[in-house]
């Protein structure tokens, strides 16, 4: 990952370096053992809830809950955009301006 910018650079030795060590030393985890999965909270890190959300959004959960999604935020940015885009999910509630901002999406059935 290449930052240009000294804001970016402090970005990344405060969270991304952290949660690059998280993510290589922590254990994967066996999904053939989910079967339903109703319900998926994300409130990962910037760098890890994305991989999270692309390994659980398979099993078609019926809400997908995001925590920081207000205005000025990314952690959340991707996953949120590739929801509101999607012609599966619609926005149940949200409130971006509470803390850092919320949104639940909720399967279209």
């Amino acid at each position: 990952m290449k930052f240009y910018n000294t804001t970016h650079i402090q970005y990344e030795k405060e969270h991304y370096i952290p949660e690059k060590k998280v993510i290589e030393e922590s254990p994967l985890v066996d999904t053939s053992i989910f079967k339903d999965i109703d319900v998926i909270i994300l409130d990962g890190g910037a760098y890890v809830s994305y991989g999270d959300f692309d390994v659980l959004k398979k099993f078609n959960p019926e809400y997908i809950i995001l925590d920081d999604t207000g205005h000025g935020h990314f952690k959340m940015f991707r996953i949120r955009n590739e929801l509101l885009k999607s012609t599966d999910y619609k926005i149940y509630l949200e409130n971006l301006n509470d803390r850092n901002g919320w949104t639940i999406f909720k399967k279209i059935i």
